[in-house]
């Protein structure tokens, strides 16, 4: 597998802040017998609270971001925009 797809905390799902946290390490682990892959989290994830996630996760991590992309009043463009210049900074 490249990526981990698992539902993130504040999301619509009940996952905790401490599971994902766990989550988002084990897919990082270079210590089993597989290469370690990108952790995904999803689940309504939204592009206002991305600088946060990314502090807690890591750049080596793919936000997997749906509605509220397009939410945006700007559009979707805008909002792949602010997206690439917040994970750019």
């Amino acid at each position: 597998a490249d990526f981990s797809i698992y539902p993130n905390a504040q999301g619509r799902f009940s996952f905790t802040e401490d599971e994902c946290h766990a989550i988002n390490l084990a897919c990082r682990r270079d210590d089993v017998p597989y290469k370690s892959v990108f952790p995904t989290p999803g689940g309504g994830m939204q592009l206002d609270t991305v600088p946060g996630w990314l502090d807690k996760y890591g750049k080596d991590t793919v936000f997997l971001i749906g509605g509220s992309l397009y939410k945006h009043p700007n559009g979707i463009r805008s909002a792949a925009q602010e997206i690439s210049n917040i994970l750019s900074a």
